[in-house]
């Protein structure tokens, strides 16, 4: 009965960091093709920063860390968010500066 539970404490415990990198392949993977869309989004108004930033995040996935690859990716949609608020911005900016406001 002991091994028994020894054989399945064991399996447990070393399904458990698998299914936690699993979870955080998917939440890079989202957040990654958000970023990504986000950024195509904002049209000629598209940062280089972001570029890198999605660079860095694919690279750290391409190395197994999840984590950071995700934190790179979370910001690199934050600068993409930003850069289609200036998109936006801009599209009704130039009303302003050519015939005054």
């Amino acid at each position: 009965m002991n091994k028994t539970l020894l054989s399945v404490s064991l399996s447990l415990s070393l399904l458990v960091p698998l299914c936690a990198q699993a979870g955080a392949k998917e939440d890079f993977e989202k957040t990654y093709s958000e970023a990504v869309s986000t950024n195509e989004n904002a049209g000629n108004f598209q940062w280089t920063t972001t570029f890198s930033t999605l660079k860095a995040a694919k690279s750290a996935a391409e190395s197994g860390d999840y984590e950071e690859a995700n934190a790179m990716a979370s910001k690199a949609l934050k600068l993409a968010e930003e850069s289609v608020v200036q998109r936006k911005e801009q599209a009704t900016a130039w009303k302003s500066a050519v015939i005054g406001g």
